[in-house]
C-alpha cells in the first residue's frame, strides 16, 4: 500500500517561515535590455512584483539571495519576505527566467501572498524503497507522477510529499 507523508516525517513547513527569509528589493524605474544587463552585472536581478490586492511592481533584487532560494530544501515554493524600503510584503517565486549557456538567472516573477488566502502549488513526490515486485519478480519500476498539484494556506506548503514503494507487488496495485 502506498502512503504518501509529508509532516509525518520531518518535512513540513516547520523552521520555513516567511519571516525568516528576506530578499532585498528596490522599485526600479527604467527598463530595458541594457538596464537589465546592467543590473546583473552588479549582482542584482530584474523583477516583477505582482498578485494580491497590490499593483504589479518592477523591482531589482540580490542575486544570489533568490537563487538561495531556489537552491533550497523547498525549492520555489520557499515562502519570503521581499524587504521595499522598509515594507515587507510575503512572496513565493511565481517564475524564472535561466540564460541556456550559463545557467545564470536573468529574470524572476514574484508573487505577492496573501497569508489568509487558499494557493495552488506544485509539490514534488519523491519516493523510496524498491518495489518487491522489482526486486523478486523481475518488474521494472516507473514513476509517472513527479509533482501533485494542491491547494492550501501559504503558511502550510509541504516541501515534498514522500511515497513508499518497499511493499509494492506487480498487479497489486
Amino acid at each position: 500500500m502506498s502512503v504518501l507523508q509529508g509532516r509525518e516525517e520531518g518535512h513540513g513547513t516547520e523552521g520555513r517561515k516567511a519571516e525568516k527569509i528576506v530578499v532585498q528589493g528596490s522599485p526600479r524605474a527604467t527598463r530595458g535590455k541594457n538596464e537589465a544587463r546592467r543590473l546583473r552585472q552588479s549582482g542584482k536581478l530584474p523583477a516583477v512584483l505582482y498578485g494580491g490586492k497590490g499593483e504589479a511592481i518592477t523591482l531589482s533584487v540580490n542575486a544570489k539571495q533568490v537563487g538561495a532560494i531556489l537552491r533550497s530544501e523547498s525549492g520555489h515554493n520557499t515562502l519570503f519576505q521581499v524587504d521595499l524600503g522598509g515594507k515587507h510584503e510575503p512572496a513565493i517565486l511565481k517564475d524564472w527566467l535561466v540564460d541556456p549557456v550559463t545557467g545564470n538567472l536573468l529574470h524572476v516573477d514574484l508573487l505577492r501572498v496573501a497569508m489568509d488566502v487558499r494557493m495552488k502549488v506544485m509539490v514534488p513526490v519523491h519516493t523510496f524503497g524498491e518495489p518487491s515486485g522489482v526486486k523478486v519478480q523481475g518488474g521494472v519500476f516507473e514513476v509517472v507522477t513527479r509533482e501533485v498539484e494542491i491547494e492550501c494556506l501559504p503558511a502550510d506548503i509541504p516541501t515534498e510529499f514522500r511515497e513508499r514503494k518497499s511493499c509494492r507487488r506487480s498487479g497489486m496495485d
